[in-house]
């Protein structure tokens, strides 16, 4: 048995999702993590010396750029950091320690002979960082600071892709919690949890599948629950359908459901071939907007079949 109890035809199902599903997981307010920028731009205005104020007053032409560089670091009251925000500037994520290429590393963020004024492994990295192109960077006109706000702005666009994650995942606790707290106080003995890992394995995979969420009687799974949100579409997508068709196959077997919720722009018409199979296939598929407007009844249906109507609250079987 499903927990879907509506069954409308794929067709209608496909106009329906595409008109209440929302288009990403990320609101306009939290598209760029100000918070994380503000205190990365601080930490490398940090110091006696700024390093912002220290790169700003470089020359930029090859020879002097390298021989004045090289002192500022071998001399800077805060080596490390002049270093860091130097890589910074070029790309290179603050949250790597070393710098790596086809003839070199550098560890930037540990480096006992910088910190010790060492002016020959001090001109190396300057050296390195001159072949990068920091000089032609700084040829541009826009001061050290200005430059990296614009990095780390560049970097969101990796950041957001473990943030949409989350915030989709947060997005849908919310609107399951209630559901489960609405059905526990009238008597139903369930409850929620998350990241929980199941006895199951999808086809081709050694390990066992880990569901983002799930509901249980005591320690019974009743529920599994995956939720995904699509801003491209693509191989992923129907790669995932596959994943689930089978996992939820397995579980129905053990008279566990397992329902998928999902939105996202990937889901777009070019894809509706895909949300078609997943509909047909694993059935209890829904986007936020359908599972606020009708999982709650949707379970008490399907609980239905399976809680004594006594005042025990207890599972058949269990």
């Amino acid at each position: 048995m499903y927990v879907r109890q509506s069954e409308p035809p794929t067709d209608d199902f496909l106009i329906e999702f595409f008109r209440t599903a929302r288009p990403g997981s990320i609101p306009d307010d939290a598209f760029l993590d100000l918070e994380t920028i503000r205190s990365d731009l601080e930490y490398h205005g940090f110091a006696d010396q700024s390093p912002f104020e220290t790169i700003d007053a470089l020359p930029t032409t090859e020879n002097e750029f390298v021989n004045e560089l090289a002192r500022n670091i071998a001399e800077h009251s805060a080596p490390k950091e002049l270093v860091k925000t130097c890589f910074l500037l070029v790309g290179h994520s603050t949250k790597k320690d070393v710098y790596v290429s086809t003839n070199r590393s550098i560890p930037i963020a540990e480096d006992a002979a910088v910190a010790s004024g060492n002016l020959d492994q001090a001109r190396t990295i300057a050296e390195t960082l001159c072949d990068i192109g920091l000089h032609k960077v700084l040829q541009s006109g826009a001061d050290a600071r200005s430059i990296a706000l614009g990095v780390r702005i560049g970097f969101q666009t990796d950041a957001r892709k473990g943030r949409s994650g989350t915030l989709y995942e947060d997005a849908v606790e919310e609107a399951l919690q209630p559901i489960v707290d609405s059905l526990t106080a009238d008597g139903y003995d369930i409850w929620l949890d998350t990241q929980y890992t199941t006895g199951y394995k999808p086809e081709n995979k050694d390990q066992e599948k880990q569901v983002d969420f799930a509901i249980f009687h005591k320690e019974t799974l009743l529920v599994a629950f995956e939720s995904n949100c699509y801003t491209t579409g693509g191989s992923k997508v129907s790669s995932t359908e596959r994943e689930y068709d089978d996992l939820s196959s397995k579980m129905r077997e053990n008279e566990t459901a397992f329902v998928w919720i999902t939105d996202g722009y990937g889901w777009e018409w070019k894809e509706s071939s895909t949300l078609r199979e997943a509909y047909e296939d694993v059935h209890d598929l829904y986007n936020l907007a359908m599972v606020e407007e009708s999982l709650e009844d949707d379970l008490r249906t399907y609980f239905g079949d399976k809680f004594q109507e006594n005042n025990q609250n207890t599972l058949d079987g269990y």
